[in-house]
């Protein structure tokens, strides 16, 4: 089976969670803005959205070029890697 953007868009438990998470920042107010922007229904899936890096960002162009693979050892990564084998 095809998996979709929208298979591993944030359920709207994980949208709020992330929202939470806002609170607990050094920058609440921009954190939360930019999960807003990113995330739903902008169509991010929360692994972009929880490991966007600055350098994903064309501030020249206005776009956000997300890679197509990086390396990544954390819990949420591991555990997609392993639902796909």
């Amino acid at each position: 089976m095809t998996r979709s953007a929208r298979d591993d868009a944030p359920t709207d438990d994980e949208f709020g969670r992330m929202l939470e998470a806002c609170k607990r920042t050094d920058h609440p107010l921009e954190s939360r803005f930019l999960l807003q922007t990113l995330g739903p229904p902008g169509g991010m899936r929360v692994a972009e959205v929880l490991h966007m890096k600055e350098g994903w960002i064309d501030w020249n162009e206005g776009i956000i070029k997300i890679p197509g693979h990086e390396p990544c050892d954390c819990s949420y990564c591991q555990e997609r890697a392993r639902k796909k084998k």
